[in-house]
């Protein structure tokens, strides 16, 4: 009796211990499921606010809460050589594998903790998108192990699709710059689908090293030409009619390092918008603005301040407006954002004022018209 007693009880937290960890598993396949439907992988990750003129050109940019440069560009807007680049350069089975390439977890592994002949990388980019998405150390064993974990549940949650257009706005390019639009925004000034090979290279090897490879204005680090001339031989392998470029591969590149400042009064006003398409907006802001006549009316209003400074002008402000299509064109705030003495940074268009000139070319075309003044 007392044997089959201690047998059901054994039974028991048998059956206890096999269905709990069956709810378990039933609830974590739920969540998937869940996540895989409705979940965001960049959930949590903050954008910078950012604007463009209505020909893409960027007017501003502006930091995130955590000191970041992100501009959000979706996977559908990067040309293919880009990709097929970058995917050479960090993860050539990335359509392949399942989070984690095995096979050179193990050759890093042994080559960094067995011989200790060399530290070897063998992150996915997958495992890549984990560390920034997590913000896991990943050099540690532990560290290591849970990007691992945290890699195969993103792939179980999303697609490769999904996960490679987190790596493409999150790659760490330099400094506070994250993302390859960013990268090519503040290095070249000009959007990711404008640059060239030699600038795609550039770009796809700088995530490996940023603080080495990163270059500035003075200088291109040697690190960054040596491995940019990698990844070029392993493109020829693929493109061999590109073989005429290999020349630029040597040379020392021609960088901005600097983001645009553009219209600095009028992309602060919509940055403080509360219009849900600015507001909520992840991608850049496409305005009405042409960046062609706000540097025109920008140079015909320095010149008349300056040609009338002696008159006492120091300050004034320009609004031109479309008024058929009802379209903002160009907008200057004041004679000098950065000039403290005139108070450069206050907008002038949206800053209260007297209305009496604001009426006179309505009082003046009521006399015209009725005959009381004269041209």
């Amino acid at each position: 009796m007392k044997l089959d007693i201690k047998l059901n009880r054994k039974l028991l937290i048998f059956l206890g211990i096999g269905s709990f960890l069956l709810l378990l598993f039933i609830s974590f396949f739920i969540h998937v499921a869940y996540v895989s439907k409705k979940g965001d992988i960049l959930e949590g990750i903050e954008f910078s606010k950012s604007y463009s003129d209505r020909n893409e050109q960027l007017l501003q940019v502006f930091l995130t809460s955590d000191d970041k440069y992100r501009i959000y560009r979706p996977i559908e807007d990067y040309p293919q050589p880009f990709i097929e680049a970058l995917l050479l350069q960090e993860d050539r089975y990335f359509y392949t594998h399942h989070g984690v390439n095995l096979v050179s977890v193990i050759k890093a592994g042994w080559e960094t903790y067995i011989k200790k002949s060399r530290r070897i990388g063998a992150s996915t980019i997958t495992m890549q998108v984990a560390k920034l998405k997590y913000g896991i150390y990943t050099k540690s064993i532990p560290g290591k192990l849970k990007q691992i974990r945290k890699a195969i549940y993103l792939e179980m949650c999303f697609s490769k699709k999904q996960i490679l257009d987190a790596y493409l706005n999150l790659a760490p390019c330099g400094g506070n710059i994250e993302g390859f639009e960013s990268a090519a925004w503040y290095y070249f000034n000009k959007n990711i689908r404008e640059l060239n090979l030699s600038e795609n290279i550039m770009l796809c090897v700088l995530p490996q090293n940023p603080i080495k490879r990163a270059p500035t204005i003075k200088r291109t680090p040697s690190e960054l030409i040596q491995a940019r001339k990698v990844l070029f031989e392993a493109w020829l392998e693929k493109h061999p009619e590109d073989e005429e470029k290999r020349i630029f591969m040597d040379m020392q590149l021609s960088v901005f390092c600097k983001f645009p400042n553009e219209t600095r009064h009028f992309t602060e006003m919509l940055n403080l918008s509360t219009n849900p398409l600015i507001s909520n907006s992840r991608k850049t802001v496409k305005t009405t603005l042409r960046l062609d006549i706000q540097h025109n009316c920008e140079q015909i209003f320095k010149t008349y301040i300056d040609r009338n400074r002696h008159f006492g002008v120091k300050n004034g402000a320009l609004v031109l407006l479309d008024w058929k299509q009802m379209e903002l064109i160009a907008c200057i705030g004041s004679a000098d954002y950065y000039n403290d003495s005139i108070d450069g940074q206050v907008n002038i268009t949206t800053s209260r004022r007297s209305p009496g000139s604001t009426l006179k070319p309505f009082i003046y075309a009521m006399a015209l018209e009725k005959g009381l003044i004269h041209y």
